[in-house]
């Protein structure tokens, strides 16, 4: 493999992680948050769908 394929592959390993990290993360802290503030579960659970969504168009503007 050329040099700059293998940092290619290695950056796009990083993005796919950090991705999913960041995805539990944030979707862990908007459910809590919608507990907290008693807008109840379902309201947290839509928050992060649409932020996938919102995560998902971006990409296809990447």
């Amino acid at each position: 493999m050329p040099k700059e394929r293998e940092e290619n592959v290695r950056h796009l390993q990083f993005v796919d992680s950090f991705y999913v990290a960041l995805s539990i993360g944030t979707g862990g802290a908007l459910i809590s948050l919608a507990e907290t503030v008693q807008w109840g579960i379902s309201a947290g659970v839509l928050m992060v769908l649409a932020l996938q969504l919102l995560f998902v168009l971006l990409s296809f503007l990447a």
